[in-house]
């Protein structure tokens, strides 16, 4: 009788799987821990079906995109929604995921060990309908009409997206990557305008705000050949983005000026230990007040390695410990006209900017405190590992090392490769710290991430 009732059991997956094009073995659902199995020929997944901790499961092989709507889990027992038993394909020419009124929810491609991206979907990833509380991990989007992955709810007329009766909070987007943008970002993640725009609603002009984010990192991501910039982060104030590789972004901009590498807007964002290469425009361009970027690493921006405008009154910016080569136009360009305080600008390596100045500021009203930059008008000067090669660490015959200013005060103790700061008499120039490797007591000290750090 078990033997005839499992018979079933598996003729009946047989035909779901054959019926839904998904592969879901019952061995896969209980070694992924599934409470569900969310059909692939059904576009939308109805979380009101749903109790927290549950965890929805997406088949191997291919499909189309869903739905995901009103999915609330708790913050101990969020909802997770993951491959299962290999690697998904989301093929389609609308949004792969489309997440709406939701909460507490994970959307993760680290269903099955073998692959590093389990889902892999030709359309964007979108969070918005006033969800929040996210976490969005392990996805590869690519060819996407416009951004691979959107998280943001953008003002309307409608009272309930506005700033002061909607938040975003808790939002993480990791381990992602997007490449081959039509025309949009690889990431585009919180609302472009954080001072407001004018609409007309009910036929008046009226100034909406997009709600702002609180505790969003941004980390581990990539970003490849996207139309506009490989990462836009906005309305986002206490931001981390670090950790991040954007390469090739702005090849297909859909407006002239989108075509940086890195763009960052609102206030008090960090952002570290990322690099960027080859961005048409600036490598990282940085709008708002109150910002720190250090140990980033900028290669062969068309414009400046990195420029900085705050356009209200409020906190200057912080350029620290950042390696920036060849540029096409200025090493740090500061237009920080309004900051209410100092700009400091130390122990940056700047090589061979085009337009042959290395930190400008571009009024008088600018703060700046600079101090023990490398100016260096060849790569070779300052003797990077293998600079041809893509290495930018330093020799221990580089003129950078030991060279740079304490600036632990500023919260920078780490390097880009998360070695800790100073390792020899005094802190190094640029991204990198030199670290011999002399042995287990002097190996790279990393300092994992932790949420709530």
């Amino acid at each position: 009788m078990q033997y005839r009732f499992l018979t079933f059991v598996l003729f009946l997956l047989f035909i779901y799987s054959s019926i839904t094009g998904t592969t879901m073995e019952a061995a896969d659902q209980a070694n992924c821990g599934c409470d569900h199995v969310h059909p692939a020929g059904t576009w939308k997944l109805d979380g009101t079906t749903l109790q927290p901790g549950d965890v929805v499961c997406l088949g191997s092989g291919t499909r189309g995109g869903m739905g995901i709507y009103d999915v609330v889990g708790s913050p101990s027992q969020p909802i997770t929604i993951k491959n299962c038993g290999g690697q998904l394909d989301i093929d389609t020419t609308g949004d792969s995921f489309l997440i709406v009124r939701s909460k507490y929810l994970r959307l993760t491609g680290s269903g099955d060990g073998g692959f590093n991206y389990g889902i892999r979907a030709s359309g964007p990833v979108k969070a918005g309908g006033l969800t929040t509380n996210i976490e969005i991990d392990h996805i590869e989007v690519y060819q996407a009409g416009f951004a691979g992955f959107m998280v943001k709810t953008d003002p309307t007329c409608d009272p309930a997206t506005w700033r002061e009766n909607f938040v975003m909070r808790d939002v993480f987007i990791h381990d992602n990557y997007a490449h081959g943008m039509q025309d949009g970002e690889g990431f585009y993640i919180g609302y472009t305008f954080y001072d407001g725009v004018e609409k007309t609603c009910n036929g008046q002009t009226v100034t909406l705000y997009g709600h702002v984010i609180e505790n969003l990192h941004v980390y581990n991501n990539r970003s490849d050949d996207t139309g506009s910039e490989g990462i836009q982060v906005g309305s986002a104030p206490g931001a981390r983005v670090f950790n991040n590789v954007v390469t090739r972004p702005g090849q297909r901009p859909f407006a002239n000026y989108q075509n940086n590498g890195m763009q960052i807007n609102s206030e008090n964002i960090s952002i570290y230990n990322n690099r960027i290469e080859s961005a048409p425009a600036n490598g990282l361009i940085i709008f708002g007040i109150g910002h720190q970027a250090y140990n980033n690493l900028i290669i062969d921006a068309g414009g400046s390695g990195i420029f900085a405008d705050d356009r209200k009154v409020g906190p200057g910016h912080m350029y620290v410990n950042n390696t920036i080569v060849s540029p096409g136009n200025h090493g740090i360009q500061l237009y920080m006209d309004e900051a209410t305080g100092p700009t400091p600008v130390r122990n940056n390596i700047v090589v061979d900017p085009g337009s042959g100045k290395y930190v400008v500021k571009l009024n008088g009203n600018v703060d700046l405190q600079e101090s023990h930059n490398l100016e260096a008008a060849t790569v070779g000067e300052v003797k990077f590992v293998n600079a041809a090669a893509g290495n930018y660490e330093l020799q221990s015959t580089s003129p950078a090392v030991d060279q740079g200013i304490d600036v632990s005060a500023l919260g920078v103790i780490w390097d880009m490769a998360n070695v800790s700061r100073p390792r020899g008499t005094a802190y190094d120039i640029g991204a990198y710290e030199y670290a011999p490797p002399l042995g287990p007591l002097n190996e790279k000290q990393y300092v994992p991430f932790v949420r709530g750090s």
